[in-house]
C-alpha cells in the first residue's frame, strides 16, 4: 500500500483539484493508497474541504492541528 501525508495550509480553493490529480497519478499504479491530509493550522476553509472529499474517490483521512506548527510537525 502506498500511503502519503499531505501537509496542507489555507489550501481551500484547490486542494479538491491538486488530490484528484494526484489520486489519478496513484491510481495508475494500480496498487491500493491512501492519503492523510493534517491542515496545519489554516485560515480558511481547508479543513472543511478535506473533511468532505467524496469517498467514493478519495481513501483520505484528515486531522487538524490547533494552529500552524509548521510542515514538519505536520509529518
Amino acid at each position: 500500500m502506498v500511503e502519503i501525508v499531505l501537509p496542507v495550509y489555507n489550501e481551500a480553493g484547490k486542494l479538491e483539484a491538486n488530490l484528484r490529480r494526484l489520486a489519478a497519478h496513484l491510481d495508475a499504479l494500480g496498487r491500493p493508497w491512501r492519503m492523510v491530509a493534517v491542515n496545519d493550522g489554516s485560515r480558511d476553509d481547508t479543513f472543511a474541504v478535506a473533511s468532505a472529499l467524496p469517498a467514493d474517490v478519495f481513501d483520505v483521512q484528515a486531522l487538524s492541528l490547533s494552529r500552524n506548527f509548521g510542515k514538519e510537525a505536520a509529518l
